[in-house]
């Protein structure tokens, strides 16, 4: 395992890289991109390849890294509720599980950012 990341947070048009450690942010770019609603166009996360597991499940390395059914673009408001969990395939051979913890949608002061824990692996955890 790389690492474990507390605290992530996406805003719009914004990406992080999980080649780095800590992940680093990275500005229309990364191997996780959120693009913030925009009148009737649904808040997304970008990713050439993501899995969502459902809010409570705990995806392995294994389950990550043999998941099927990959998506390049997850509608934020209709696939994801905090809790939810979204295997990525990033450079490097790395492989990131994010635990969304704060949706777009339910934050007080109605701020377009995304808030995510992540845990990074880079080859079968020992």
């Amino acid at each position: 395992m790389v690492g474990n990341y507390h605290g992530l947070q996406l805003g719009n048009g914004n990406g992080v890289d999980f080649s780095t450690d800590p992940p680093s942010p990275s500005q229309y770019g990364g191997d996780v991109r959120f693009t913030a609603r925009f009148g009737t166009e649904p808040a997304l996360l970008y990713g050439s390849e993501m899995t969502i597991f459902p809010a409570g499940s705990t995806p392995s390395y294994a389950d990550c890294k043999n998941a099927t059914h990959q998506e390049d673009q997850i509608d934020v408001d209709d696939d994801l509720v905090s809790g939810s969990r979204i295997c990525v395939a990033a450079a490097h051979s790395r492989i990131a599980l994010l635990t969304i913890v704060l949706m777009p949608h339910d934050s007080t002061d109605n701020s377009s950012y995304i808030s995510f824990d992540a845990t990074v692996w880079q080859g079968a955890p020992n």
